[in-house]
């Protein structure tokens, strides 16, 4: 019986398939998109199906959906046209039996689950992302009786122990950024330099360990983003962003924004309120009376805040959100939303890879202008914890996650065209890159957690 692997490497990864022949220990650090997941899963695979069936090979993820929908679904795509008696997959144990060899897909939030296993092969996925206690105390101890080999892959998380690992003589070591992918076109590379900061852009896509620690802000915002004062155009989209508190301040952000040439919002910060021990009446109050200042009407400006609001407060017996909503006046935007990618959506708009500003502040906003200069990674359990410095640049990234990113011009979505055959698909959300399995033309990313279009 001849049976193929769904998968046609690239010269770069037959070429390092070659190269790691024979070795045990392997690290691979790549750019997004570049293909690392997949040749993982290859290695794992491949060197299983060349030897008897000896032993457990596993694949380990940061969270259990990493690994199920990287790793499982990933590992099924690869024997889709397999015959079933050769592949049996249980969900329920989040298994697959091929060609008689065991695969196990888990993640490392209960690293202490995989004390006392026997692994014969594994794939550490987003090393970079789990805990180096994982690898040194749990799973390198468990490749010990049988010999076993593993492979580390990963983007790169600043200069932790994933990247010295990368240079530890006992590995082979590969990196693979996003460029050497010739299905990524270079206007994509163009378009992503645009939405990305330049320390984010050199690590997720040029594959260039870049340091977290210090100044959020240190290597974006500068003087050249400050502006003397700035006049509302006709053009402009007023819109504001606030960070709710009573002991700790409020923070309201007021915006001026409009497209560029390229389609991009341009985004200035023209005024601010940062006040301690006020009702959140009284700052609706302010915010009216800031607005007249410029001769703009409150009634529907909307307002991007934190979905958290929705709380009640020790304060008062209903929550900000619905406080102010009962008020009529203005129209609040809320989400889930994630810090580090609000950050770095900020980032980029101050300066992004491709050397374009697109986010200023007036010089009255001083208390904004302080809070970016001295805004600072704390640690690492809670590393934008700076609870004297975030007020305001919260506010503004609420503005941005609920009010900017959805103006910000998108790839146009390929046409799908879906036959009624009843057989899921395995499409990618166009918004964060993650791979969804879905029956419809449209459904709610994992990630995004909105409805968002799918590319196949």
């Amino acid at each position: 019986m001849n049976l193929r692997l769904n998968l046609k490497p690239f010269s770069y990864q037959l070429n390092f398939w070659k190269e790691q022949s024979g070795r045990r220990f392997i690290a691979l650090a790549g750019g997004r998109r570049v293909g690392k997941s997949l040749f993982s899963l290859y290695w794992l695979l491949r060197n299983a199906l060349e030897s008897e069936p000896d032993g457990m090979n596993v694949w380990i993820s940061p969270t259990m959906r990493q690994a199920l929908r990287v790793g499982l679904i990933g590992m099924q795509g690869l024997v889709g046209d397999w015959p079933k008696g050769l592949v049996d997959t249980k969900l329920s144990d989040s298994s697959m039996k091929v060609a008689g060899r065991d695969f196990f897909f888990t993640s490392s939030d209960n690293a202490e689950g995989l004390r006392g296993m026997k692994f014969k092969r594994v794939v550490f996925d987003e090393a970079a992302f789990q805990r180096e206690y994982v690898w040194s105390n749990v799973v390198r101890p468990a490749l010990a009786d049988l010999h076993g080999s593993a492979l580390l892959c990963s983007t790169y998380n600043g200069f932790n122990w994933f990247y010295e690992l990368m240079h530890n003589p006992s590995f082979l070591a590969a990196c693979w950024p996003t460029s050497m992918n010739p299905i990524i076109a270079p206007d994509e590379l163009e378009d992503m330099k645009h939405q990305m900061d330049q320390n984010t852009y050199m690590q997720e896509i040029l594959a260039v360990p870049t340091t977290a620690k210090g100044l959020v802000y240190e290597s974006t915002f500068s003087k050249e983003n400050i502006l003397d004062d700035y006049k509302i155009q006709t053009n402009d989209v007023i819109g504001l962003g606030m960070d709710f508190g009573y002991n700790d301040p409020c923070a309201v952000s007021f915006f001026a924004m409009h497209p560029d040439k390229h389609g991009y919002p341009v985004v200035i910060k023209w005024g601010e309120i940062y006040e301690s021990k006020q009702h959140v009446e009284t700052i609706l109050e302010m915010i009216i009376a800031k607005l007249m200042t410029r001769g703009i009407k409150a009634q529907g400006i909307p307002i991007g805040c934190d979905i958290a609001g929705k709380q009640t407060t020790g304060v008062d017996a209903a929550s900000y959100i619905s406080r102010i909503e009962s008020k009529k006046i203005f129209r609040l935007h809320y989400k889930k939303m994630d810090i580090l990618s609000g950050v770095n959506l900020i980032r980029a708009y101050f300066l992004n890879a491709a050397g374009t500003r697109r986010f200023f502040i007036c010089r009255e906003c001083n208390h904004t202008i302080r809070s970016y200069s001295a805004y600072e990674i704390k640690d690492k359990e809670r590393p934008f914890g700076d609870s004297k410095n975030d007020h305001l640049p919260d506010a503004d990234r609420y503005y941005f996650e609920n009010l900017i990113r959805p103006l910000i011009p998108q790839k146009q979505v390929v046409d799908r065209k879906l036959k009624s055959t009843g057989k899921a698909e395995t499409v990618i959300c166009l918004r964060c890159g993650k791979k969804i399995i879905t029956f419809k033309k449209e459904t709610h990313c994992l990630e995004c957690q909105e409805k968002v279009n799918m590319e196949i």
